[in-house]
C-alpha cells in the first residue's frame, strides 16, 4: 500500500489498530506491504511499524529498499509483514515474466532486501 503518508488523515494508517484490521482480513499466506518512507529520515517511523505490525499478530516484518529520486533522500523503503516465511520469493516466475522490464529482475528483487549495517542493527530479525 502507497496510500499517504504518515502525517494527517494518513497517521492512521500507521498505527497498531490499522495493522490489526490488516493482519485481521488477511489470510494465513497473505501480506501486508506499505511505504515506509527513508531509512535516512524516519528511521524512528521503520521502527515504529515493525513493532506495530508484530504487535498487531504479524509474526514476520522485513523492510526492503530501493532507489526512488523524486522524493528526499532519494533511498526509500517498503516494510512487509506476515505470517510465513518473508525471505522466499517466486523466482522461477520472475524469471519467466511474459512482459519486459528495463530495471526489475530477480536479482534487484533479492538485492533490495540486503539493507546497511545501521538498519540490520536498528530493525528487528
Amino acid at each position: 500500500m502507497d496510500s499517504t503518508d504518515p502525517l494527517g488523515p494518513g497517521e492512521g494508517l500507521f498505527t497498531v489498530d490499522f495493522y490489526r484490521d490488516c493482519w485481521r482480513v488477511l489470510t494465513s499466506e497473505g501480506l501486508l506491504v506499505q511505504q515506509s518512507e527513508s531509512p535516512l529520515l524516519h528511521l524512528p517511523l521503520l521502527q515504529s511499524m515493525h513493532e506495530g505490525m508484530r504487535e498487531a499478530g504479524f509474526e514476520n516484518t522485513r523492510t526492503l529498499q530501493f532507489p526512488l529520486c523524486v522524493y528526499p533522500s532519494g533511498w526509500w523503503t517498503a516494510t512487509i509483514a506476515g505470517n510465513g516465511d518473508l525471505t522466499v520469493f517466486r523466482e522461477e516466475d520472475a524469471y519467466n515474466k511474459s512482459f519486459d522490464t528495463r530495471y526489475y529482475n530477480p536479482e534487484i528483487q533479492e538485492a533490495s532486501f540486503v539493507l546497511p549495517q545501521f538498519l540490520v542493527e536498528a530493525l528487528p530479525d
